[in-house]
Protein backbone atom coordinates (compact mmCIF):
# COMPACT_ATOMS: atom_id res chain seq x y z
CA UNK A 1 0.00 0.00 0.00
CA UNK A 2 2.77 2.30 0.86
CA UNK A 3 3.92 2.07 -3.23
CA UNK A 4 0.75 2.62 -4.12
CA UNK A 5 0.11 5.58 -2.14
CA UNK A 6 3.34 7.13 -3.28
CA UNK A 7 3.20 6.69 -7.02
CA UNK A 8 2.81 8.80 -9.29
CA UNK A 9 -0.23 10.11 -11.74
CA UNK A 10 -0.13 9.75 -14.91
CA UNK A 11 0.64 12.89 -16.70
CA UNK A 12 -2.29 14.42 -18.30
CA UNK A 13 -4.88 11.89 -16.48
CA UNK A 14 -8.28 12.83 -15.56
CA UNK A 15 -10.42 10.28 -14.00
CA UNK A 16 -13.61 9.44 -15.86
CA UNK A 17 -11.94 11.00 -18.95
CA UNK A 18 -9.58 7.91 -19.16
CA UNK A 19 -9.27 4.31 -18.14
CA UNK A 20 -6.82 1.59 -18.18
CA UNK A 21 -7.14 -1.86 -16.68
CA UNK A 22 -4.87 -2.24 -13.73
CA UNK A 23 -4.97 -5.30 -11.98
CA UNK A 24 -3.25 -5.59 -8.82
CA UNK A 25 -3.09 -2.19 -7.40
CA UNK A 26 -6.83 -1.62 -7.07
CA UNK A 27 -7.84 -5.13 -5.61
CA UNK A 28 -5.01 -4.29 -2.86
CA UNK A 29 -6.52 -0.43 -2.29
CA UNK A 30 -9.87 -2.47 -1.84
CA UNK A 31 -8.50 -4.91 0.47
CA UNK A 32 -7.36 -2.11 2.78
CA UNK A 33 -11.00 -0.44 2.71
CA UNK A 34 -12.59 -3.72 3.37
CA UNK A 35 -10.23 -4.49 6.36
CA UNK A 36 -10.13 -0.68 7.78
CA UNK A 37 -14.20 -0.82 7.78
CA UNK A 38 -14.91 -4.28 8.55
CA UNK A 39 -12.11 -4.33 11.67
CA UNK A 40 -11.33 -7.75 9.72
CA UNK A 41 -8.44 -9.35 7.78
CA UNK A 42 -9.51 -9.40 4.14
CA UNK A 43 -9.96 -13.47 4.43
CA UNK A 44 -11.98 -13.51 7.08
CA UNK A 45 -14.24 -10.98 5.84
CA UNK A 46 -14.59 -12.54 2.96
CA UNK A 47 -14.72 -15.79 4.59
CA UNK A 48 -17.61 -15.27 6.94
CA UNK A 49 -19.89 -12.83 4.92
CA UNK A 50 -19.35 -14.61 0.97
CA UNK A 51 -17.96 -18.06 1.31
CA UNK A 52 -19.38 -19.49 4.22
CA UNK A 53 -23.37 -18.08 3.59
CA UNK A 54 -22.71 -19.03 0.16
CA UNK A 55 -21.77 -22.70 1.08
CA UNK A 56 -18.53 -21.77 -0.66
CA UNK A 57 -16.94 -25.05 0.74
CA UNK A 58 -14.11 -25.44 -1.45
CA UNK A 59 -12.71 -22.24 -1.89
CA UNK A 60 -10.36 -20.59 0.06
CA UNK A 61 -8.60 -17.25 0.69
CA UNK A 62 -5.20 -18.90 0.30
CA UNK A 63 -3.61 -22.34 0.16
CA UNK A 64 -0.82 -22.75 1.60
CA UNK A 65 1.44 -25.44 1.84
CA UNK A 66 0.17 -28.04 4.13
CA UNK A 67 -3.32 -27.27 2.46
CA UNK A 68 -1.73 -27.88 -1.08
CA UNK A 69 -0.29 -30.62 0.54
CA UNK A 70 -4.25 -31.95 1.87
CA UNK A 71 -6.01 -31.05 -1.61
CA UNK A 72 -3.05 -32.30 -3.97
CA UNK A 73 -5.43 -35.35 -5.46
CA UNK A 74 -7.96 -32.86 -6.26
CA UNK A 75 -6.14 -30.77 -7.64
CA UNK A 76 -5.58 -30.17 -11.71
CA UNK A 77 -2.60 -29.58 -13.51
CA UNK A 78 -2.29 -26.51 -15.49
CA UNK A 79 -0.35 -26.97 -18.94
CA UNK A 80 0.96 -24.62 -21.34
CA UNK A 81 -0.03 -25.97 -24.59
CA UNK A 82 1.70 -23.13 -27.07
CA UNK A 83 4.15 -25.35 -27.97
CA UNK A 84 3.81 -29.67 -28.21
CA UNK A 85 4.54 -31.32 -26.34
CA UNK A 86 2.62 -29.66 -23.47
CA UNK A 87 4.28 -29.12 -20.24
CA UNK A 88 2.65 -28.43 -16.49
CA UNK A 89 3.00 -24.49 -16.10
CA UNK A 90 5.13 -23.75 -13.39
CA UNK A 91 3.17 -20.65 -12.02
CA UNK A 92 0.11 -22.91 -11.36
CA UNK A 93 1.77 -25.63 -9.58
CA UNK A 94 0.80 -26.00 -5.95
CA UNK A 95 4.33 -25.19 -4.58
CA UNK A 96 3.65 -21.75 -6.04
CA UNK A 97 -0.03 -20.89 -4.16
CA UNK A 98 1.69 -18.70 -1.86
CA UNK A 99 1.65 -18.63 2.02
CA UNK A 100 -0.35 -14.55 2.48
CA UNK A 101 -4.15 -13.96 1.64
CA UNK A 102 -3.65 -11.33 -1.57
CA UNK A 103 -6.58 -9.62 -2.76
CA UNK A 104 -7.83 -10.75 -6.18
CA UNK A 105 -5.04 -13.33 -6.88
CA UNK A 106 -4.74 -16.25 -3.53
CA UNK A 107 -7.84 -17.58 -3.65
CA UNK A 108 -8.41 -20.41 -5.16
CA UNK A 109 -11.58 -22.78 -5.74
CA UNK A 110 -14.21 -24.89 -7.75
CA UNK A 111 -15.84 -23.45 -10.91
CA UNK A 112 -19.40 -24.79 -9.13
CA UNK A 113 -18.19 -22.57 -6.16
CA UNK A 114 -18.13 -19.46 -8.90
CA UNK A 115 -21.53 -20.01 -10.56
CA UNK A 116 -23.15 -20.22 -6.76
CA UNK A 117 -21.30 -16.57 -6.44
CA UNK A 118 -22.84 -15.25 -10.14
CA UNK A 119 -26.39 -17.02 -9.09
CA UNK A 120 -26.73 -15.02 -6.08
CA UNK A 121 -25.98 -11.89 -7.54
CA UNK A 122 -28.42 -13.20 -10.44
CA UNK A 123 -31.33 -13.71 -7.60
CA UNK A 124 -30.13 -9.88 -6.24
CA UNK A 125 -28.13 -10.76 -3.45
CA UNK A 126 -30.01 -13.62 -2.04
CA UNK A 127 -28.30 -17.32 -1.19
CA UNK A 128 -29.63 -20.23 -2.84
CA UNK A 129 -30.84 -20.94 0.44
CA UNK A 130 -32.61 -17.92 0.95
CA UNK A 131 -29.66 -15.51 3.16
CA UNK A 132 -29.60 -11.83 1.71
CA UNK A 133 -25.66 -11.77 1.09
CA UNK A 134 -26.17 -8.34 -0.42
CA UNK A 135 -28.75 -5.69 -0.69
CA UNK A 136 -30.79 -5.09 -3.70
CA UNK A 137 -28.85 -1.78 -4.26
CA UNK A 138 -25.31 -2.70 -3.36
CA UNK A 139 -25.74 -5.59 -6.26
CA UNK A 140 -27.09 -3.15 -8.59
CA UNK A 141 -24.63 -0.27 -8.27
CA UNK A 142 -21.91 -3.33 -8.66
CA UNK A 143 -23.45 -4.57 -11.76
CA UNK A 144 -24.14 -0.64 -13.58
CA UNK A 145 -22.21 0.88 -15.84
CA UNK A 146 -19.89 2.82 -14.49
CA UNK A 147 -18.50 4.60 -17.37
CA UNK A 148 -19.27 3.46 -21.41
CA UNK A 149 -17.27 3.84 -24.61
CA UNK A 150 -14.00 4.84 -22.73
CA UNK A 151 -10.43 3.18 -24.93
CA UNK A 152 -8.93 0.70 -22.36
CA UNK A 153 -5.58 1.94 -22.71
CA UNK A 154 -4.01 -1.39 -20.95
CA UNK A 155 -6.38 -3.74 -23.90
CA UNK A 156 -6.38 -1.08 -26.38
CA UNK A 157 -9.74 -1.25 -27.31
CA UNK A 158 -13.25 0.19 -26.18
CA UNK A 159 -14.74 -1.49 -23.21
CA UNK A 160 -17.04 -0.53 -20.62
CA UNK A 161 -17.15 -0.98 -17.19
CA UNK A 162 -18.76 -1.87 -13.74
CA UNK A 163 -17.73 -1.97 -10.43
CA UNK A 164 -15.41 -4.94 -10.02
CA UNK A 165 -16.26 -7.00 -13.50
CA UNK A 166 -16.03 -6.67 -16.77
CA UNK A 167 -19.17 -5.78 -18.43
CA UNK A 168 -20.14 -7.05 -22.02
CA UNK A 169 -19.12 -4.49 -24.29
CA UNK A 170 -18.72 -6.82 -27.65
CA UNK A 171 -21.27 -3.83 -29.29
CA UNK A 172 -17.98 -1.87 -29.11
CA UNK A 173 -16.14 -4.60 -31.07
CA UNK A 174 -16.04 -8.64 -31.71
CA UNK A 175 -12.09 -8.33 -30.59
CA UNK A 176 -13.02 -6.64 -26.83
CA UNK A 177 -11.16 -9.28 -24.75
CA UNK A 178 -12.65 -11.02 -21.69
CA UNK A 179 -16.02 -11.71 -23.55
CA UNK A 180 -19.00 -13.72 -22.98
CA UNK A 181 -20.01 -15.19 -26.16
CA UNK A 182 -21.52 -13.29 -29.22
CA UNK A 183 -24.89 -14.78 -27.70
CA UNK A 184 -24.58 -13.02 -24.58
CA UNK A 185 -26.64 -9.67 -23.54
CA UNK A 186 -25.14 -6.64 -22.80
CA UNK A 187 -25.93 -6.60 -19.13
CA UNK A 188 -23.38 -9.92 -19.12
CA UNK A 189 -21.31 -9.08 -16.36
CA UNK A 190 -17.85 -11.60 -14.93
CA UNK A 191 -14.28 -11.58 -15.26
CA UNK A 192 -12.12 -13.70 -17.04
CA UNK A 193 -8.98 -15.65 -16.04
CA UNK A 194 -5.81 -15.26 -17.93
CA UNK A 195 -5.54 -17.89 -21.17
CA UNK A 196 -7.68 -20.32 -19.25
CA UNK A 197 -10.89 -19.79 -17.63
CA UNK A 198 -13.92 -17.25 -17.02
CA UNK A 199 -17.16 -16.95 -14.75
CA UNK A 200 -20.02 -14.28 -15.62
CA UNK A 201 -23.99 -13.84 -15.26
CA UNK A 202 -26.39 -13.39 -17.88
CA UNK A 203 -29.10 -11.37 -15.94
CA UNK A 204 -31.64 -11.49 -18.95
CA UNK A 205 -31.05 -15.02 -19.85
CA UNK A 206 -30.50 -16.06 -16.17
CA UNK A 207 -27.53 -18.07 -16.66
CA UNK A 208 -24.48 -17.91 -14.47
CA UNK A 209 -21.64 -19.86 -15.75
CA UNK A 210 -17.74 -20.93 -14.90
CA UNK A 211 -15.13 -22.38 -16.97
CA UNK A 212 -12.16 -23.56 -16.27
CA UNK A 213 -9.82 -25.35 -19.38
CA UNK A 214 -6.36 -26.98 -17.94
CA UNK A 215 -4.54 -25.85 -21.04
CA UNK A 216 -2.75 -22.25 -22.02
CA UNK A 217 -2.66 -21.77 -25.63
CA UNK A 218 -1.65 -17.79 -25.45
CA UNK A 219 -4.65 -14.99 -25.64
CA UNK A 220 -5.61 -15.31 -29.04
CA UNK A 221 -6.22 -18.92 -29.48
CA UNK A 222 -7.81 -19.00 -25.91
CA UNK A 223 -10.29 -16.23 -26.95
CA UNK A 224 -11.16 -18.11 -30.28
CA UNK A 225 -11.56 -21.50 -28.20
CA UNK A 226 -13.58 -19.24 -25.63
CA UNK A 227 -16.00 -17.92 -28.08
CA UNK A 228 -16.89 -21.35 -29.56
CA UNK A 229 -17.59 -23.15 -26.40
CA UNK A 230 -19.48 -20.65 -25.04
CA UNK A 231 -21.44 -20.33 -28.10
CA UNK A 232 -22.32 -23.93 -27.46
CA UNK A 233 -23.28 -23.50 -23.82
CA UNK A 234 -25.81 -20.65 -24.98
CA UNK A 235 -27.00 -22.90 -27.92
CA UNK A 236 -27.61 -26.08 -25.66
CA UNK A 237 -29.51 -23.91 -22.91
CA UNK A 238 -31.93 -22.29 -25.64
Amino acid sequence: MAGICDSVPVSGWVPGDRAAYLPTAGWHMLGEVVERVSGSSFGSFVQSFVLDPLRMGDTYPVVGPDLAERLRPRLAVMHNTRRQPMTPDPQYLPDQFGRFVRPGTSFHGLAHDVVKLYSMLLRNGVSAEGERILSGETVRMLTTRQHDGLLDETFGVVMDRVLGFFIDSQRHSPAVPYGYGRAASHLTFGHGGKELSTGFADPEHGLAVALVFNGMPGEPKHDRRLKQVLGAVYEAVG
